[in-house]
């Protein structure tokens, strides 16, 4: 899916399920932050090849193991559960960074299942090749992307009816977005 959406998937999973403000910011960004990285590298060769954006970073995303291990260190499910580890065993249980991590693993799970032959490998850094083949697509037409989008959107809207339900209950307008 998109980034917007996986943001609004942390933003209703959090308002059921409680945490501190710091805490929910961090599952939030932990929504958005796996495809950082692909953004900023999609933005750099479009600035370096304009004519050949497409082919270019085609092939940097597919084939430079740089680029492979970057975007799949917050996508690959076994990548997150490492970080985890690592995490409990230096800061404990709950802390921000588990928090983000978790954050990141609602992306992944979602990811798994809207990425046809694209999608995270779920066996990074151990396997670089295994991945879910999902019949659905969130930007393939092929692969039914016009239903995902159409449900990407009635996300979006949930999250901000619900937000927005959320700020006139409480009587506190539209301040601050958790």
């Amino acid at each position: 899916m998109k980034t917007p959406t996986h943001v609004a998937i942390n933003y209703l999973i959090s308002q059921k399920w409680p945490m501190k403000k710091a805490l929910q910011r961090s599952f939030l960004l932990g929504g958005a932050a796996p495809d950082v990285p692909i953004l900023l590298l999609f933005c750099t060769v479009g600035l370096l090849y304009p004519d050949g954006v497409v082919d270019q970073f085609s092939a940097l995303y597919d084939y430079n193991l740089w680029v492979v291990g970057i975007h799949n260190l917050l996508h690959s499910p076994v990548s997150l559960l490492l970080l985890w580890i690592i995490n409990l065993f230096f800061l404990g249980n709950r802390n921000a960074f588990n928090f983000f991590l978790l954050g990141c693993l609602s992306h992944s799970v979602v990811d798994v299942y809207t990425h046809v032959n694209d999608g995270p490998l779920l066996l990074w850094p151990f396997h670089w090749q295994a991945t879910f083949v999902s019949p659905l697509s969130h930007w393939n037409p092929d692969y039914l992307a016009s239903y995902v989008l159409i449900v990407e959107g009635g996300i979006i809207l949930l999250a901000i009816v619900y937000w927005l339900a959320k700020r006139i209950v409480a009587g506190t307008g539209l301040g601050y977005l958790p």
